[in-house]
């Protein structure tokens, strides 16, 4: 079963620059590696496969953490493959250009979200989004997730029956899209997170591990082949097969998913030493 959201993955030409700006907004290194193998189960993921990569695991308390991913694509601004909703805005950021005005009315009508920002942050080439009225300042860094669908009842299926969500709150914004607030509660905060998915969207093209901005979010699996195997049942357009990664001396068991609109996600099992 999935017991939590682990992390939402961020890309970044350059990790040590990446986890500095992090670490001024409370998102501590937990580690740094260098030359993590790319396991081949990951071409399809990846729009340039290369062998290595470089990760940095960045941890905030009371919400999920981010994964800094390095790989050898070049990062250029563009929309994110997940819409995030950050609890303050960055430093590095200016205004992202473009009309994402159906995405800032759900993020107010399922979030109660006062004046939604799209910005672009510089380092990143990440677009993202905050509260320019209402700057959290509770724990943590990341405050929703946003998933624009293209049928809101296959997404729900994949979603909930499959990852194990469970829907709070439903409702329309101006326009006739459908909007649909779930959440995922862990035993602890930092696996806990809220996904708004949003109906009436264009079908998505297929989203790379190494695309700008938010690209994968991953969950921890306790029973990583049944889940997979769930997923597939329930909507996903295709998998992985499972592979062996070991990230700061740990056995990991990953398998990769598309979602029903080429969301990536990534199933994460512990595996003995």
């Amino acid at each position: 079963m999935i017991l939590g959201v682990d992390h939402i993955a961020l890309s970044v030409e350059n990790i040590v620059d990446g986890v500095k700006l992090l670490d001024k907004f409370g998102l501590r290194a937990k580690f740094v590696q260098e030359g993590v193998p790319n396991h081949p189960a990951k071409r399809d993921f990846l729009k340039c496969y290369e062998p290595l990569h470089s990760i940095a695991y960045c941890q905030s308390e009371g919400s999920v953490s981010v994964e800094l991913t390095q790989h050898s694509q070049p990062l250029c601004d563009a929309l994110s493959p997940y819409q995030v909703l950050l609890k303050r805005g960055l430093s590095d950021t200016v205004a992202f250009i473009g009309d994402l005005s159906s995405w800032g009315k759900a993020w107010r009508a399922s979030l109660g979200c006062i004046q939604p920002v799209a910005a672009l942050s510089s380092l990143f080439h990440a677009q993202f989004w905050y509260d320019k009225r209402c700057d959290d300042l509770s724990s943590g860094f990341i405050r929703a997730l946003l998933v624009p669908v293209t049928d809101l009842s296959v997404s729900e299926k994949f979603w909930v029956r499959g990852l194990g969500f469970r829907v709070a709150n439903h409702g329309s914004i101006s326009g006739g899209r459908d909007w649909m607030h779930i959440t995922f509660r862990g035993p602890v905060q930092a696996w806990s997170l809220s996904l708004v998915l949003v109906d009436g969207s264009e079908a998505q093209p297929p989203h790379y591990l190494d695309d700008s901005g938010f690209p994968c979010l991953a969950l921890i699996s306790s029973r990583l082949n049944k889940d997979r195997e769930l997923a597939l049942e329930m909507g996903s357009r295709g998998a992985s097969s499972e592979f062996c990664l070991v990230v700061a001396d740990n056995p990991l068991q990953i398998a990769l998913l598309r979602g029903p609109d080429n969301e990536l996600v990534e199933l994460i099992g512990f595996s003995p030493k």
